[in-house]
């Protein structure tokens, strides 16, 4: 019998309600959610002390360190571990800044639920 790898995912997120609802959504797809992290600066922490497979980061947090900064941050140290970005805004808004940094993929905020359950 074929038995899908658990993925440990870190979910970085300055909005607390839609935190918890990605939360759900890795939850409901079997994978594991290592921490949540509300600033860029934490989800760096987070990474170094988790190890994550795959991190789910907002781009536009309100801390100084946002999700682009992060990712940079942890990339640089962790290139295996999967950044995916997800915002509420159309990726044109980022692609000047996408275009030169390492990540994995972008998502859609409203449609996450599927999406997640396409790249775990």
């Amino acid at each position: 019998m074929y038995s899908k790898r658990v993925a440990k995912v870190l979910i970085a997120e300055d909005e607390v309600l839609i935190s918890l609802l990605i939360k759900q959504y890795i939850i409901d797809a079997n994978h594991d959610v290592v921490g949540i992290a509300y600033d860029g600066e934490r989800a760096v922490d987070l990474a170094k002390q988790t190890n994550p497979d795959c991190i789910l980061m907002d781009i536009a947090m309100k801390k100084e360190t946002d999700g682009i900064e992060a990712c940079k941050a942890i990339k640089q140290d962790y290139p295996g571990i999967k950044v995916y970005f997800i915002s509420a805004y159309p990726k044109s808004l980022f692609e000047k800044e996408l275009a030169v940094i390492p990540h994995d993929g972008y998502m859609d905020k409203g449609d996450l639920k599927s999406q997640i359950a396409q790249v775990l």
